[in-house]
């Protein structure tokens, strides 16, 4: 069925009259994290790819300084197609599917590795569908990521590869993967909650023990500009913004004009 929505989403001066009309450089606010630049630290979270990539090639054009996606098939199509005018994350959920340990690892590995050349850097989480028991336990979290790194050692060119925790997680095993990432070669931790107090109380453990040298991302519903002042203010690297309760990802405008008038102390004024 003919859409007019699409069609216009398609038509070829649609994207750069869309980045003319949301976009704007916000002073202050780049950031160099993990050898990425970064216009600046709030990101769209994970999304999967409908509409051909067109969504979100549109979140890629609002003004956040990175998106992440959904790390499957179907967006290596949407990557390969260069849409995304920011930088793009790539979650991996590993899931076990009732496979073994080694098959699990190897599918994983089979998937980095074809979407390595395409995405700018990498997030390694469980699929929150698949509760075997192997996906909590630490030696088998330490083999997969193991086997990653050493696959990106044979990569031309190096990238960024992250581990998402969830913020109700043990904190036992919390400082155990803590711990491992930092020697590893790990280069960040992302917390996800559907609590944005719980997830910025884990974040904010985090960066405590690492005396605030390791990055750490924190990904929850922020509605507001001041949740998002305050996350970074407690040591986030970066800030990835949720849908909240089957609500759209908000668009970061509001956010970034007011982190942009606390750095350079102008008053801003909301249209």
């Amino acid at each position: 069925m003919f859409s007019f929505r699409l069609f216009f989403r398609r038509f070829p001066l649609f994207r750069p009259i869309r980045r003319f009309l949301h976009t704007h450089t916000y002073k202050g606010l780049e950031k160099e994290v993990f050898g990425l630049k970064l216009s600046n630290p709030v990101g769209a979270a994970g999304t999967a790819i409908r509409d051909g990539g067109l969504i979100m090639g549109a979140l890629s054009d609002y003004g956040y300084g990175f998106i992440e996606v959904d790390g499957n098939r179907e967006t290596l199509e949407y990557l390969k197609r260069g849409e995304s005018s920011v930088p793009v994350f790539a979650s991996l959920k590993v899931a076990c599917a009732n496979r073994s340990e080694d098959d699990t690892i190897a599918s994983a590995e089979r998937l980095f590795s074809t979407l390595y050349d395409f995405a700018d850097a990498f997030v390694i989480c469980r699929d929150l569908t698949d509760s075997n028991p192997l996906l909590t336990d630490e030696s088998f979290v330490t083999d997969l990521l193991d086997r990653l790194i050493s696959t990106r050692l044979s990569e031309e060119e190096y990238k960024p590869l992250l581990v998402k925790v969830e913020s109700s997680i043990d904190t036992q095993l919390l400082d155990i993967l803590t711990g491992y990432c930092r020697l590893s070669g790990i280069d960040g931790i992302v917390v996800e909650g559907d609590s944005l107090p719980e997830a910025v109380e884990t974040m904010s453990g985090i960066v405590e023990k690492t005396s605030s040298r390791f990055p750490v991302v924190v990904s929850a519903p922020f509605r507001l500009a001041s949740e998002a002042s305050e996350a970074l203010g407690k040591g986030a690297s970066l800030l990835l913004l949720r849908p909240f309760r089957g609500t759209p990802i908000p668009r970061p405008k509001d956010i970034l004009r007011v982190l942009e008038d606390e750095i350079t102390g102008q008053e801003i004024t909301f249209e």
